[in-house]
């Protein structure tokens, strides 16, 4: 649960009034995997209001893809696709782009917390990677 938070709310203290007591009993009692309670993190208010409330929506899509794929998003396509989905069918959706997509499901899975990864350069990406991820 430490690390899910630690990832997802971007190294943040979390203090004891933040914490989603129902959902770790969840997630403790074998009822919630991962993947489930990385959802629920990312959708909490702290979440919201931290990172939905406070930033811009590009900001918003660049810390998503940081806290809940582990890297930084690949291109000016890939920040539009997600801006799309943000304004088009909300911040629900928005999130559930993320954790239901192959690339999470490839290097995440059901049981393992997102990581970052991603530091190399390949054709099609952008050098600011480094920048958006930082």
């Amino acid at each position: 649960m430490r690390a899910v938070y630690q990832q997802v709310l971007g190294g943040q203290h979390v203090m004891k009034s933040d914490r989603l007591e129902g959902s770790e009993s969840l997630f403790r009692n074998g009822y919630l995997n991962v993947r489930e309670f990385v959802r629920l993190v990312a959708k909490s208010a702290q979440y919201r209001a931290r990172f939905f409330e406070n930033c811009n929506p590009y900001r918003f899509i660049e810390l998503n893809h940081k806290h809940l794929l582990g890297r930084a998003p690949h291109n000016k396509e890939e920040m539009l696709h997600h801006f799309t989905i943000l304004q088009e069918q909300g911040y629900d959706a928005e999130i559930d782009s993320y954790i239901d997509s192959a690339e999470y499901n490839r290097n995440f899975g059901n049981h393992r917390v997102p990581h970052m990864h991603g530091w190399g350069y390949s054709i099609g990406h952008e050098g600011r990677q480094f920048s958006y991820l930082m």
